[in-house]
């Protein structure tokens, strides 16, 4: 069983812990999110122990504020090879942006991208919304309004019914020969993800250490998903490709290696067996 520091505890984390991998959860996720304090009891968590390689907060309820603080301590530790990030706004993306730019030893990164400036926002009780009686309408005298009820939901039910009338007809209004069914509504997406998501792709082409990155989210074009998974599948043949020639190039040597060697060892035997020259 994993001893939870008392910080940690406190801001309502939950730690499962085998000294490589850290997984991090909320205790009460119908709660509020996870802000500064518990982000900075993560942090130093994570810097007391530098063998933590694999870092899991997908369930945690970390806010985009507390995540900073995590971001910036795995920018200086420079520890981790596998980063499950929790969903993130804007400002998550940037903190993570930092980490894919800084961890050298990084090799796989998952996150999924929400299209607004930041994720948790600080709610507040009342909005002006609260103060406005424009739509105020006074009570009807009981009979009056039991014969509106009865009017409203008659015009409801006809409302209903040409709804899913329109519906058929919309489905079946294009040949019955044609291949191709009708185009999926694209999202729009704001020019501020648009650019975090560009600048994602560009920083994991250039990162050759990630070989598995996936970014999620409903907002997240699906053509900037198939770039990024690219760049990182590239990555890995790349690798792959470099380890290859060494380890048949290691193979070999310790073969001509045994070889000489078997040959000496009759030699000094007494047996008539000529040593090969060292190559």
């Amino acid at each position: 069983m994993t001893v939870i520091p008392q910080p940690l505890a406190q801001a309502g984390i939950n730690l499962e812990y085998d000294g490589r991998c850290l997984v991090v959860r909320d205790q009460d996720p119908s709660a509020c999110p996870i802000r500064n304090r518990g982000g900075e009891a993560l942090a130093s968590f994570l810097s007391s122990n530098p063998d933590i390689k694999v870092l899991d907060i997908r369930e945690s309820n970390i806010s985009d504020n507390g995540l900073a603080q995590i971001c910036l301590t795995l920018r200086q530790s420079n520890q981790l090879e596998e980063l499950h990030a929790n969903p993130v706004g804007h400002t998550g993306l940037e903190f993570l942006l930092g980490v894919v730019r800084r961890c050298s030893r990084l090799r796989t990164l998952t996150v999924e991208v929400c299209d607004v400036p930041t994720l948790f926002v600080g709610r507040q009780n009342l909005s002006a919304a609260d103060y406005d009686t424009s739509n105020y309408v006074a009570p009807k005298p009981e009979g009056e309004e039991e014969q509106e009820e009865l009017e409203e939901e008659e015009l409801q039910a006809r409302a209903a019914k040409a709804e899913r009338l329109r519906k058929v007809f919309t489905e079946n209004n294009y040949d019955s020969g044609d291949e191709m069914a009708p185009p999926e509504e694209v999202k729009a997406v704001s020019s501020a993800l648009t650019k975090l998501l560009a600048e994602l792709v560009r920083v994991v082409r250039s990162q050759v250490n990630l070989t598995t990155v996936e970014c999620r989210g409903d907002a997240v074009p699906s053509h900037v998903k198939l770039d990024i998974s690219r760049a990182a599948e590239e990555h890995q043949a790349c690798r792959h490709g470099l380890a290859e020639p060494e380890e048949r190039g290691a193979h070999t040597g310790m073969d001509v290696l045994q070889e000489q060697m078997a040959e000496i060892q009759s030699v000094l035997e007494g047996k008539d067996r000529p040593v090969k020259p060292f190559r």
